[in-house]
């Protein structure tokens, strides 16, 4: 399409975090694709991605200069260009450790800003235990200095919902009895996250930082990190049966695995403090005795169910949030069940069902999509 079109004239093309040659190649493998004069700029942090063509030069991105990097940093600890009277030592001890770095230097300024001398020392005193190359252990800093319930929403919007709209978000934390405005108010002052046009946004940097700090007391044991992201790590905890309480998340997006993972019957029988979890279309195959016992589940997708109800064991009670599209089910669950925090139920194209008496024991059910259920 691009390569069609490439006598249209000059042409500024701007592609950001470019991961993978592949990318360039379909976008600008040739400048030969544009008219004269045109100009294609990428940022990537992969130098592989720039040897798809000879004609590209790169430049590597230097650490702002000393004076631009202290007026970065106290306009967010400070709120002004430069820093108060008494800290500016306090600052320049700071900027030793941001290297320059624009997204640092805004990160820990923020987690700075309104704090006294003593909060600083504090601070400073933590970042010396930090080798200088390691900006992830930098960013830390700031998460470190956040509550427990806005460290857990952290954690859930870097493995669950970056890039996800506010609204949803905030409704299923509400469901898990957080504060998200709140909390979300508090990342979005820290930089941890920042929401623009309704949607939370993320860098990739603090992205792994929070994958790094799921990771970080059990590196090669998924089965007791508080939560899961990735296919692999999903597929060894579910079908080795060593899940934990640890875990509290679980999410299994498409996978280009051709077979679906066959569960055990036992497979989450510990994850009793399991709160999120998605599983993405037919991507796991149910046997009838399956249980499912966590009390905590608040939100609950599965796309392709295989199965005619949820389990004898099932609880609803917290439950907030249940899809079910192009499921087997024929009923949601057998006799009466208290869902009495239910608000938003997915149920289309569940092509079985026949009988959705269930929602009587739903009293805060506010919207039911029934969509393709033809009987």
């Amino acid at each position: 399409m691009i390569k069609s079109r490439r006598y249209l004239g000059k042409v500024l093309i701007v592609l950001d975090d470019v991961d993978c040659p592949k990318k360039l190649r379909f976008f600008a493998d040739s400048p030969d694709w544009f008219g004269g004069g045109s100009i294609i700029i990428l940022t990537t942090r992969n130098k592989h991605c720039l040897n798809v063509n000879k004609a590209y030069s790169s430049y590597e991105a230097k650490g702002l200069a000393k004076s631009k990097a202290l007026e970065l940093f106290s306009w967010n600890a400070f709120k002004q260009h430069h820093p108060i009277e008494n800290y500016v030592d306090l600052c320049n001890r700071v900027l030793h450790h941001a290297k320059g770095l624009p997204l640092a230097l805004v990160v820990l300024g923020s987690s700075l800003f309104q704090r006294d001398e003593e909060y600083w020392e504090s601070t400073l005193d933590r970042l010396k235990t930090i080798p200088l190359d390691d900006i992830q252990k930098v960013f830390q800093v700031s998460y470190n200095g956040l509550d427990d319930r806005c460290k857990k929403v952290f954690l859930d919007i870097v493995c669950f919902f970056k890039d996800c709209g506010e609204k949803i978000v905030t409704k299923i934390l509400e469901g898990c009895r957080f504060h998200p405005k709140t909390e979300l108010k508090e990342l979005d002052e820290k930089c941890l996250i920042s929401i623009l046009d309704g949607f939370i946004r993320m860098h990739d940097s603090l992205q792994e930082m929070g994958w790094a700090i799921v990771r970080e007391k059990y590196p090669k044991n998924p089965g007791k990190w508080s939560r899961l992201w990735e296919y692999e790590d999903i597929e060894s905890v579910l079908t080795t049966n060593m899940g934990t309480e640890n875990i509290e998340g679980m999410f299994l997006n498409m996978s280009n695995t051709a077979e679906p993972i066959k569960l055990h019957v036992e497979a989450f029988k510990n994850m009793n403090r399991l709160r999120l979890l998605k599983v993405g279309p037919y991507m796991v195959r149910l046997s009838q005795d399956f249980e499912l016992p966590s009390r905590e589940l608040t939100y609950l997708e599965w796309s392709g169910y295989n199965l005619e109800s949820m389990p004898s064991n099932f609880h609803a009670y917290n439950l907030v949030e249940l899809h079910l599209r192009f499921s087997r089910v024929r009923r949601l669950w057998e006799g009466n069940m208290d869902a009495r925090m239910l608000k938003i139920l997915y149920l289309s194209h569940s092509e079985q069902m026949v009988d959705i008496s269930s929602i009587s024991s739903a009293p805060k059910l506010e919207f039911l999509l029934l969509e393709g259920c033809t009987r």
